[in-house]
């Protein structure tokens, strides 16, 4: 009898333990699959800050200028 208690004790801690990491796995693929490569603001885009509707006067209206987007960090000499 305690053989038969130990087993399944074992057999339910297996199964427990295949599950959790069984649904690690999936929650991490879905992690990973809502990740992107976007921009909220097209002005934020590196390639887009030469464009017309990314400088004064005409994104100052919307305020999506990339002045007020991207913070620029001074480096200290």
């Amino acid at each position: 009898m305690k053989e038969t208690i130990l087993f399944i004790a074992k057999y339910i801690t297996a199964r427990v333990l295949w599950f959790m990491a069984g649904f690690m796995v999936v929650a991490a693929v879905f992690a990973i699959a809502g990740c992107s490569d976007q921009y909220r603001y097209p002005c934020q885009d590196p390639a887009n800050q030469t464009s017309k509707e990314c400088n004064p006067p005409v994104c100052e209206a919307d305020g999506t200028c990339t002045e007020y987007l991207v913070e620029h960090y001074e480096t200290k000499s």
